[in-house]
């Protein structure tokens, strides 16, 4: 397994942390603002947050670490959807 070059890092994984940033921050401000009986709009988060991702997925690259890195992305997304639909469970 290769290290990506400093290129393909600007162009696809940068941005992808990018989205992760923002959707955890996204979460996070959500829920200062209390927003409990609208918790359909955190699952929405989750979905958008997928696509945005989508977008940065360059399907080329087979043998580095830019796959995994990628996924693990869409883990933490799926982690944190977890999260939310589990604290909203009962509300």
């Amino acid at each position: 397994m290769k290290i990506i070059g400093e290129e393909e890092t600007l162009k696809w994984q940068l941005p992808a942390i990018g989205v992760l940033a923002v959707s955890f921050s996204v979460y996070y401000a959500i829920q200062l603002l209390d927003i409990s009986n609208m918790a359909l709009i955190l699952k929405l988060i989750g979905v958008f947050a997928t696509w945005s991702l989508n977008y940065y997925k360059d399907g080329s690259t087979s043998d580095n670490i830019y796959g995994f890195v990628a996924q693990l992305n869409y883990d933490f997304i799926f982690f944190i959807q977890g999260l939310v639909d589990h604290t909203y469970l009962k509300e």
